[in-house]
């Protein structure tokens, strides 16, 4: 099970049609019990930016960005801050 829920990303072009950008997502859910668990055991969960779709199926899961799931983890538990270390500029 992935910790986050999320839903495909759909993009319209400027003729209106639909851009398909395949297994793309925005997460629309974190689920903490595993991360409480984790936190509790003295563990640090490293989470990778995939997600599982909003109905709860894994098989074919969406690729999220990776600044936005970690912040929507540290939304749902309720972090004082939330550090980012990245070699991009801004």
């Amino acid at each position: 099970d992935y910790p986050l829920r999320g839903k495909t990303l759909e993009l319209v072009s400027q003729d209106g049609s639909a851009v398909d950008l395949g297994r793309v997502g925005t997460v629309t859910e974190v689920r903490i019990l595993d991360l409480e668990a984790a936190d509790y055991r003295g563990e640090i969960p490293i989470l990778a930016s995939i997600a599982g779709d909003a109905y709860g199926c894994d098989s074919d899961p969406l690729n999220v960005n990776a600044d936005t799931a970690a912040s929507a983890v540290a939304g749902a538990l309720k972090a004082e801050a939330c550090y980012f270390l990245t070699d991009t500029p801004g």
